[in-house]
């Protein structure tokens, strides 16, 4: 699921941090997958990348700020 997450306050650090949360996590899980099947070329990989992970890592970017998160 791709929502937004809103707190009580308004501000977007929690919708932040569960972004960019899945976003590590799914990037884990195909680097994970991507070294068991180690005869997948860089172009594949790469286009993995773009069409799975980069749509997550973007989705609402706009939210996100310039502030850091802890």
């Amino acid at each position: 699921y791709l929502g937004v997450m809103f707190s009580i306050t308004g501000y977007f650090k929690v919708a932040q941090q569960t972004l960019s949360g899945q976003g590590s996590k799914y990037g884990v899980q195909l680097q994970n997958s991507l070294y068991k099947c180690s005869n997948v070329s860089v172009k594949v990989q790469l286009d993995l990348f773009d069409n799975l992970l980069l749509p997550l890592l973007s989705f609402r970017a706009e939210v996100w700020g310039f502030h850091s998160t802890e």
